[in-house]
């Protein structure tokens, strides 16, 4: 994964739900960017 996400101690509760909302509309998590 990104080391964005990795950096966030909480990214587990938002990644699910950000990603997957940035997933279904970008295709990749904005992180990657």
């Amino acid at each position: 994964p990104p080391k964005a996400i990795r950096q966030h101690e909480g990214y587990q509760e938002y990644s699910r739900i950000e990603i997957d909302q940035m997933m279904g509309r970008a295709g990749r998590p904005p992180f990657d960017t």
